[in-house]
């Protein structure tokens, strides 16, 4: 009907990637799996994981940035724990996507934990001093947009190593799905 809205479902096979109502339906994550979905009962946990699913379906490099950032903020509540955390993780991190970067930085002999707080976290989070991110620098979209999947792996990094919630690469790195049902029939 006319001024309807109508549903819309794209999936890829088995991957949903895309679904919503009419022209606000995006793509949130093209690797999204309906096959694993933890249901953890620790308040933290939970938490945590409702920011990685807030910064995945958000469409601003600041806020996502700062959305995955939360995350660290979950276990780590000042800035020197989150700068100290971040140091002691940062050589953990497989991540391809963010692997460049971090060579980038180490490179250029910045402390990563620091850069990360002030020049992203505190940079989007406050207007009141330097250093600051303006929504319209593409300077500081092209920056904010290097370091996102160092911030994304880290939280990643955090849920699963910290918090217990294991990835899809290491479910499928330990095939133990495989014995799923095993385990169902002999207990």
């Amino acid at each position: 009907r006319r001024g309807k809205i109508r549903e819309i479902m794209i999936t890829g096979g088995s991957h949903p990637i895309h679904c919503g109502k009419g022209r606000e339906a995006r793509l949130i994550d093209p690797k999204f799996r309906i096959d694993y979905l933890p249901d953890p009962t620790e308040s933290r946990t939970r938490l945590a994981l409702a920011f990685y699913r807030e910064a995945l379906g958000i469409d601003n490099i600041s806020y996502q940035f700062l959305g995955f950032f939360k995350i660290i903020n979950v276990l780590h509540e000042k800035g020197p724990a989150q700068k100290m955390w971040i140091n002691r993780s940062i050589d953990k991190l497989d991540d391809h996507l963010a692997k460049p970067r971090i060579l980038e930085l180490k490179s250029s002999g910045v402390d990563i934990g620091h850069y990360l707080y002030e020049s992203g976290r505190c940079a989007v989070a406050h207007a009141y001093a330097e250093p600051l991110v303006d929504p319209e620098d593409p300077k500081d979209n092209a920056r904010l947009q290097k370091d996102l999947p160092v911030i994304k792996a880290l939280a990643e990094h955090l849920i699963e190593s910290e918090l217990g919630i294991k990835s899809t690469n290491t479910i499928w790195r330990e095939h133990l799905y495989e014995l799923e049902g095993f385990r169902i029939l002999l207990g």
